[in-house]
């Protein structure tokens, strides 16, 4: 198991300056608009994985893109309040991809982070991470991380949300459903995305599988 973090950063704002990378690295964004369900917009370079409002009062985006240089720059996530960006290296001659794996929204102190379904879990889960982001609208609410998970960033406003980022760099189990609990009832969105490493270019080692555009979401 190869996948590391390079770099993490986080700025209340839509646009951020990228953390530490270099080329090849997969660089991760988690754009969130608090407040309104309006959609965050896609900078140019981006590729969509993730897009879903939370509830009526909120909208989160996922886009990712592959590093070209040591100077990647965010764009502008039009209607975004707060951004994580994240970015990952997998071993030598692999390639990482983000897999969509769960998510959820309610109104409680007990947040749900939705089960992984056992289908979308890969082979060679040894080169699988898993990443967390969830939002709630109290800026109030301490966030803890799920069970399995360590927390990699963490925002407020100081007025309105709390936002936290968590990964497991290592899973070789399915994701089951968790609860986290919190002080204070109120809106939130979580979710799960896995990472997964997979050999390019016929090189051996770190796993099973290999990139083939168009199957199961870019892997099989």
């Amino acid at each position: 198991m190869t996948i590391s973090i390079v770099g993490s950063a986080t700025n209340l704002g839509n646009t951020i300056t990228m953390p530490t990378h270099a080329a090849g690295d997969l660089l991760m964004m988690f754009a969130y608009n608090d407040g309104a369900s309006t959609a965050v917009t896609l900078p140019t370079g981006w590729v969509e994985r993730y897009g879903v409002a939370v509830g009526g009062s909120g909208y989160i985006r996922i886009g990712y893109k592959y590093a070209a240089s040591a100077a990647e720059t965010s764009g502008t996530w039009t209607n975004a309040d707060h951004i994580f960006a994240i970015s990952m290296r997998g071993g030598s001659n692999t390639l990482l991809f983000p897999n969509f794996v769960s998510t959820n929204t309610g109104t409680s102190a007990t947040i749900n982070y939705a089960a992984q379904t056992a289908s979308t879990f890969q082979t060679n889960a040894d080169d699988q991470a898993l990443l967390s982001w969830v939002a709630s609208r109290n800026s109030a609410n301490t966030l803890t991380a799920p069970t399995g998970l360590t927390e990699e960033r963490a925002a407020t406003d100081g007025a309105n949300f709390v936002a936290q980022m968590c990964r497991q760099l290592a899973r070789t189990t399915i994701w089951a459903a968790t609860n986290v609990t919190v002080t204070n009832s109120a809106l939130y969105r979580t979710v799960i995305l896995s990472v997964v490493e997979s050999p390019v270019y016929g090189a051996t080692g770190g796993g099973a599988m290999f990139f083939r555009p168009g199957m199961n979401g870019g892997l099989d």
